[in-house]
């Protein structure tokens, strides 16, 4: 009665249907059904985990209820790969693999495998040559180092769903540079990140750009300059919080004119002042 779905008439029926009706019995239970509910569904279901089978090892002789459910978790969570059930092909499989193989990365077991954990990776993927590999090259350190930065992301300004390559490198720039604002990557947090924000809004006014950003810069930022800065800043209308290039340019010029002045002030001689009382010229202390 479900003849049609093995591919022929009863008037070809041979040994090799005959096989394949036996095998697709043997493993039913794996499929969803008993033999009394046997379907064209059930059967079309069956043909393409034959025809994609070499993607789980083993050959259509050794079909068994462990790779069917495989299977079955695959196509479940099939739409967070990017294709329909009928596009399974060994490339989505071999995606599939790598995701489960790097599944204690995300923080559950295979069994819990669903489509948030898929989109995760997906993210993890695009964004994997900011973390200095291939997908193929893929393992925890790499995962360890991306959950790192999405618990800190709310500091790069922009959420997870956000992600790019512009906040990777940023990220790394930070990490590069992190002793000198004073801790470890493993001590990142939101105040360090706050720390180098400020610096860089107002890196300008320290010598060059964000992409140019090194241990020296930030040495000038955390030197005596900089805490004279803090010390005087009433006088330049505003607390550190409200640091910005404006400021700083006014520091500046103050610091260049007191190292003219330094030099200066032993030579420096005021033009005669003249009044009814004196005629003589007036030197700088």
């Amino acid at each position: 009665s479900n003849y049609s779905s093995f591919g022929g008439s009863e008037v070809q029926m041979d040994s090799s249907i005959c096989d394949r009706w036996d095998k697709f019995i043997s493993n039913y239970s794996s499929f969803g059904g008993s033999e009394a509910e046997i379907d064209s569904s059930i059967c079309d279901r069956q043909d393409k985990l034959i025809f994609n089978y070499n993607s789980f090892g083993v050959s259509e002789a050794h079909m068994d209820s462990s790779i069917c459910d495989r299977w079955n978790k695959l196509i479940s969570n099939y739409s967070s790969f990017g294709g329909s059930e009928a596009q399974m092909d060994i490339s989505l499989c071999d995606r599939w693999d790598k995701l489960i193989s790097n599944y204690s990365s995300f923080g559950c077991s295979k069994a819990q495998m669903d489509s948030s954990i898929c989109d995760r990776w997906g993210k993890l993927i695009s964004n994997y040559s900011s973390f200095g590999g291939s997908v193929a090259q893929m393992d925890s350190s790499i995962c360890d180092r991306r959950d790192k930065l999405i618990s800190n992301y709310s500091s790069f300004g922009g959420s997870e769903a956000h992600m790019d390559s512009s906040i990777c490198d940023r990220w790394d720039k930070l990490i590069s540079n992190y002793s000198s604002f004073g801790g470890s990557e493993a001590q990142m947090d939101s105040s360090i990140c706050d720390g180098r924000d400020k610096l860089i809004s107002n890196y300008i006014s320290f010598g060059g750009l964000e992409a140019q950003m090194d241990s020296s810069i930030c040495d000038r930022w955390e030197n005596s300059s900089h805490l004279q800065l803090q010390l005087f800043y009433s006088s330049f209308g505003g607390s550190e919080a409200q640091l910005d290039s404006s400021i700083c340019d006014r520091w500046d010029k103050l610091i260049s004119i007191t190292a003219h002045l330094e030099v200066q002030k032993h030579k420096w001689t005021v033009p005669y002042v003249t009044d009814e009382t004196n005629s003589s010229p007036m030197t700088a202390n």
